[in-house]
């Protein structure tokens, strides 16, 4: 586990946060709680690279989504690309974004917040690198000048089917 047990506490506070404020549309669709991940559980699911659907925005204030690769590390996902890449520009003049997951219909993450670039001059970019050199093969150093979005999440909603009750089919 790369998760530190301060890095899964905070994660906990802030999944059980989330299931207090969503709305009941989306407590209902995600029937949370009992639908809902917990921390070692999130962990757990994203230990390897994982395609999501990260969206920022532009100067225009247009939405803009794309699939990408993400790794999760210390309870916040990151995002590998480059300083010249659209996705940083906007980042870095907007930092709002979102990200979103799933697994078929049985498993889906949300996630809203703010992103922030970790440039090579991070102090965490040099383990955060390493990880995505163990997990792909590759340095985002290799693509330029590399670099990670963390988002650091204000919301984030979990739901696995499993967690729930099971379903009979009618018969």
């Amino acid at each position: 586990m790369r998760e530190r047990l301060e890095d899964v506490a905070a994660l906990q506070a802030l999944l059980e946060r989330s299931i207090a404020e969503a709305g009941p549309f989306l407590r209902s669709s995600f029937q949370m709680p009992q639908c809902s991940m917990s921390a070692e559980q999130v962990v757990a699911c994203f230990a390897r690279v994982v395609v999501v659907s990260f969206a920022t925005v532009t100067k225009a204030g247009s939405p803009r989504v794309a699939p990408i690769g993400a790794l999760f590390w210390r309870g916040q996902f990151h995002i590998p690309t480059t300083l010249e890449a659209a996705r940083t520009r906007h980042v870095l003049a907007r930092p709002a974004v979102s990200l979103a997951w799933h697994d078929g219909i049985d498993r889906a993450a949300i996630v809203h917040g703010r992103a922030m670039v970790l440039a090579e001059q991070h102090p965490d970019f040099a383990e955060l690198d390493q990880l995505h050199q163990e997990l792909t093969g590759a340095s985002v150093t290799s693509w330029g000048s590399g670099a990670y979005l963390r988002v650091i999440a204000e919301q984030f909603f979990t739901f696995d089917r499993a967690l729930g009750p099971l379903v009979q089919a009618p018969r």
